[in-house]
């Protein structure tokens, strides 16, 4: 592992081999890396900006249901519209 580290070269005057390096070298800083400084402070505005929206506006509400509230299937399937009179007297649908 050590080797690959040192023979990395982003600046390579190969392209090709400047581009594979450079593809291993971001992979490796994401994988070993961790956060940034600069990635911590983003977070950190990005909290205080919610709290604050929330100290303004309150905090989340749940969502409300509409008042025709749906009901079950079978009750659905059970108040299905009646045909005409006529038509049901005369056996038609």
């Amino acid at each position: 592992m050590a080797e690959l580290l040192l023979d990395i070269n982003p600046n390579s005057s190969d392209p090709q081999q400047a581009k594979e390096d450079q593809i291993v070298k971001t992979a490796l800083d994401g994988m070993f890396g961790g956060a940034t400084p600069e990635l911590t402070a983003d977070a950190l505005e990005k909290q205080q900006a919610v709290i604050a929206a929330m100290e303004a506006y309150g905090g989340p509400t749940p969502p409300r249901r509409s008042s025709r509230a749906r009901r079950p299937r079978s009750a659905r399937s059970a108040n299905r519209r009646q045909p005409p009179r006529h038509q049901a007297a005369n056996g038609c649908r």
